[in-house]
């Protein structure tokens, strides 16, 4: 098989999300709610393409995001209980809105 590099770098970090480290170092937030957020920032990014990425479109992809999923998304995507997912959920938004988005977007590149 023929594999543009581009491709086996896709297949090699398809399954891989960001966790900011402004978010992954804060000591006062879950780990769940750590690993929520990065798999909400993660699917934002990837959803955005490279000419429409800006700090704003990503919070506002991350919201969505975050509004269309269930407690039972959020309990598959952090392997915690139902209390904890509700907790989860209300935390990440609560980061989306007090996180610099910017510099998460320079820190992935």
């Amino acid at each position: 098989m023929d594999y543009e590099l581009t491709e086996i770098l896709g297949l090699l970090t398809g399954a891989a999300i960001c966790c900011p480290k402004s978010v992954m170092m804060n000591e006062d937030i879950y780990l769940e709610s750590k690993v929520l957020f990065s798999q909400v920032f993660s699917d934002a990014v990837a959803l955005t393409g490279d000419l429409e990425r800006s700090p704003e479109t990503v919070s506002q992809n991350m919201k969505k995001i975050l509004k269309e999923m269930d407690i039972s998304d959020v309990q598959y995507y952090c392997c915690c209980n139902e209390t904890k997912a509700k907790y989860a959920r209300k935390e990440v938004l609560h980061l989306i809105s007090h996180t610099n988005i910017s510099e998460c977007l320079k820190a992935r590149a």
